[in-house]
């Protein structure tokens, strides 16, 4: 099955208009992404027949801030927690049956893509408070029957370190794997970006195929969008793209499309390039 991403479309800040343009195309599965202004009234949502699932940032908050379930800021970190909350709530009111979100970072960005600065806490540190943050977040989740998915961060010229070392967690796939096994919830997997995957092999030096191969297995849900190997640019689909050569391996894995600022005509096209490489 094939989601668009909210974040999609060109002119994307109105999460109302975003989901009027979609219905008007017809599209029925959606990800409610984490680029969209603050709206009060989240039973607005319940207005649209959409397929949803639930991404990171959203529903925003009417205070911003960024999110980092390791964050050693206690204020930050139980906004990230209640935040989780109540996206797995909403989750349930909307039918959702998945919330995924970023994996944490070891300090607090001002702002994301851009280069972070502060003070870099120690990896022991930060992944002690992810891992507390998460199973906090999973024994709620799994009292509701939500699925939850984290994103591995995406490593680029500005935060890392070197080729060993990064100021984010969960960028190689043996620390994932032993993250994962370690929390062993039933209700906790991956989303796979594939993007992101494409930028991190370069900066970390490892092979992007066997990341991903290595991973899929743990897969609930899979990004898909293109770049240059060096940014995380979120761009549109060609036929040249390494993630269509993934897709075929993805076909009882929901697929997200996460490339941005495209035409609704963009997107149809973006689709047909998924369905024809599955």
């Amino acid at each position: 099955m094939i989601y668009i991403s909210t974040c999609c479309l060109r002119d994307n800040r109105d999460i109302l208009r975003v989901l009027q343009v979609y219905e008007e195309a017809g599209i029925k599965n959606v990800e409610l992404g984490s680029v969209h202004t603050y709206f009060p009234n989240l039973d607005i949502l319940l207005d649209f027949n959409f397929n949803y699932l639930i991404h990171n940032y959203f529903p925003p908050s009417k205070e911003s801030f960024n999110f980092n379930l390791a964050s050693k800021n206690q204020d930050i970190k139980i906004k990230s927690i209640n935040l989780a909350k109540r996206a797995i709530d909403l989750c349930k009111k909307i039918r959702s049956p998945l919330y995924s979100f970023h994996a944490g970072f070891r300090l607090d960005p001002l702002r994301l893509g851009e280069k972070f600065v502060g003070n870099i806490i120690p990896y022991d540190e930060a992944i002690s408070i992810f891992e507390e943050s998460l199973r906090i977040i999973c024994n709620y989740a799994k009292a509701v029957n939500i699925k939850l998915a984290i994103e591995p961060n995406v490593v680029s010229a500005f935060n890392v370190i070197d080729e060993t070392d990064s100021i984010l967690l969960l960028t190689r796939e043996e620390e994932i794997s032993s993250f994962l096994s370690k929390l062993a919830y039933d209700n906790l997997g991956l989303l796979l970006d594939i993007g992101h995957t494409q930028v991190s092999a370069n900066f970390l030096k490892f092979d992007k195929d066997i990341f991903f191969d290595g991973l899929l297995s743990r897969a609930f849900v899979i990004h898909i969008h293109d770049n240059n190997s060096v940014d995380d640019q979120h761009l549109a689909l060609n036929k040249s793209s390494w993630g269509l050569y993934k897709v075929r391996y993805c076909k009882n894995i929901p697929i997200i499309l996460e490339s941005q600022n495209l035409s609704i005509q963009q997107i149809f096209k973006n689709i047909d390039l998924i369905e024809n490489n599955m």
